[in-house]
């Protein structure tokens, strides 16, 4: 994980903003987190944990957003599609910091029955 860690750090050039707004407004990071969060997807899905309608969506993502409390730590107007990058970026970072693994999510996933409500606990443990 350092490997990757170090590439992250590249990645991040916006010296300018807060470490939150480093986090939250970078889209390699979102990208990141989308792949993550789709690997994961894919996985209980095909398991059998969770429903296949259960998909992530930037609405689901937002709804996250809303009801996790992390909206007020969020620059006003944002579209859906910005707030679900905020939600993936906040995963990949806490993944690449080894804050939270994939089998942590999965394993919330799956003791929460969905997605939304997994993200709503995480976000809420480290921004809520």
């Amino acid at each position: 994980m350092n490997i990757l860690r170090e590439l992250v750090k590249k990645l991040d050039v916006s010296k300018d903003k807060t470490p939150k707004e480093r986090i939250f407004y970078n889209r390699d990071l979102a990208k990141i987190g989308d792949a993550i969060l789709n690997y994961i997807n894919v996985l209980v899905v095909s398991a059998g944990y969770v429903s296949e309608s259960n998909k992530i969506t930037n609405k689901m993502l937002r709804e996250v957003v809303n009801k996790s409390g992390l909206r007020r730590n969020i620059k006003k107007r944002q579209t859906a599609r910005a707030l679900g990058n905020v939600v993936e970026a906040i995963v990949a970072y806490l993944v690449i910091n080894e804050i939270l693994t994939e089998e942590q999510i999965i394993e919330l996933v799956i003791e929460k029955g969905s997605f939304e409500e997994a993200l709503i606990y995480i976000l809420r443990g480290f921004y809520g």
